[in-house]
């Protein structure tokens, strides 16, 4: 009986046309695509970047190792360039104005707008 039902189960279900298979591929491939290039290739280039020094001169590019990260931390310790440390507290500044006041408010007015207005 079990075997029955196995089978009216399988002889109703219908496969899908390839057509199907293939609309469902496309609309899959094209953000995959724009997600590989402009989010993963970038921020793969940018770490292979850190670690190489561009001659402007040349247009060449020469690995450097941990130097980069070396120079920003002595201009960070030594505080003989005061612009590197403007820019890191500007960033801070920033960043927790944008997340703890402008978000929160953008929130909210969203909020308002989005739910009925009575009358």
């Amino acid at each position: 009986m079990a075997e029955a039902a196995t089978l009216k189960l399988h002889q109703k279900k219908k496969r899908q046309p390839l057509s199907r298979h293939l609309f469902i591929l496309a609309l899959i491939v094209w953000p995959l695509a724009q997600f590989l290039v402009f989010w993963l290739y970038v921020n793969i280039d940018t770490v292979v970047m850190s670690f190489q020094q561009l001659d402007f001169n040349t247009g060449k590019q020469a690995f450097v190792g941990f130097d980069n990260f070396r120079w920003v931390w002595r201009q960070l310790v030594s505080n003989t360039d005061p612009t590197l440390r403007n820019s890191i507290l500007n960033s801070i500044y920033l960043f927790l104005s944008n997340n703890f006041i402008i978000l929160p408010v953008a929130i909210f007015v969203a909020y308002v707008l989005q739910k009925k207005l009575p009358g």
